[in-house]
């Protein structure tokens, strides 16, 4: 898996995911949510474009990005899910951070 931290810009700190999410690649999207989070940003954009299989782990990360953004929790986004990850994010109710579908 991969994970790219962009520069925050304009408030919102971006995260692009490439490949597999699971337990043993967790860590990385763990620790850039994390580092993302303490530059204090209005938004933090999660981009899954590029994930190809996401468990329970997925929503482990956005749950604790929800978090860690505490009252700010409102500007986690998630965007361009596929339709498999789409279908994790559903069962577990965080869909309505998806701000665009695929």
């Amino acid at each position: 898996m991969r994970v790219q931290r962009l520069p925050q810009a304009g408030g919102t700190a971006h995260i692009r995911v490439a490949g597999e999410l699971d337990l043993a690649t967790a860590d990385l999207l763990h620790e850039a949510i994390a580092g993302a989070v303490d530059e204090r940003p209005e938004r933090l954009v999660v981009d899954l474009e590029g994930v190809t299989f996401a468990d329970a782990q997925l929503v482990h990360a956005l749950e604790n990005a929800l978090d860690l953004m505490g009252e700010r929790r409102s500007g986690v986004r998630v965007v361009r899910p596929s339709r498999s990850v789409m279908r994790v994010l559903a069962i577990c109710h965080l869909d309505h951070l998806c701000a665009e579908r695929s």
